[in-house]
C-alpha cells in the first residue's frame, strides 16, 4: 500500500517565517582603555549562541580592554561585527594574539568569529586594538662585500 500526502509542503521548521528577529543589546562585558580608566561601552548582542561585539562605529582606531561581568566567564564563542573598509585590521589578544585583516572595499557588516583557541571561559581580560596595519619589521640586510675575483692562476 502506497500513501501520498499532496500539499503538505514543508514542516513548519523548515519554512522561513520572515526576516530574522533584530539583535536584542545586552550588558555582559565591561570596557576600559588600556590604562584603566572606563570606556564607553561598545555595542553587544547575542546572535544564537555567539556573544557578537560591535565595532561598526567604533572609529578608524582605537583599543579597548574588555572584562566579562559574569563570574561565569567569556561564552564559548565570540564574534567582532566589523564594516570593511573601516580600519585596516584588529588585533585581538587574550589566551593567544590573533590579527584579523579586515576587507578594503565598502560592502555590507560582516561578523567576525574568533577562533575557540584564542580565549577561553577563565581569560581574565581581551585587549582589542584596531586601525591600520602596522608595517612589518624589516631586518637590515647584512652589508655586501664586492665579487672576488679568483686568485690568479687557479683557473
Amino acid at each position: 500500500m502506497l500513501v501520498s500526502v499532496a500539499g503538505c509542503g514543508s514542516p513548519a521548521f523548515l519554512r522561513n517565517s520572515g526576516p530574522a528577529a533584530p539583535l536584542v543589546p545586552v550588558d555582559e562585558v565591561s570596557f576600559e582603555f588600556p590604562d584603566g580608566r572606563p570606556a564607553p561601552a561598545l555595542p553587544l548582542a547575542w546572535k544564537r549562541n555567539t556573544l557578537v561585539i560591535g565595532l561598526q562605529n567604533a572609529g578608524p582606531s582605537g583599543e579597548r580592554v574588555l572584562r566579562p561581568r559574569s563570574a561565569a566567564g567569556w561564552p564559548e564563542r565570540l564574534a567582532f561585527q566589523v564594516v570593511p573598509g573601516s580600519f585596516a585590521e584588529l588585533e585581538v589578544r587574550a589566551d593567544q594574539r590573533i590579527v584579523l585583516p579586515i576587507a578594503a572595499g565598502p560592502g555590507p557588516g560582516v561578523d567576525l568569529e574568533l577562533p575557540h583557541s584564542v580565549h577561553s571561559r577563565r581569560t581574565p581580560e581581551i585587549r582589542l586594538r584596531w586601525g591600520t596595519a602596522d608595517a612589518p619589521a624589516v631586518a637590515p640586510s647584512p652589508p655586501q662585500s664586492p665579487p672576488q675575483s679568483p686568485p690568479a692562476g687557479t683557473r
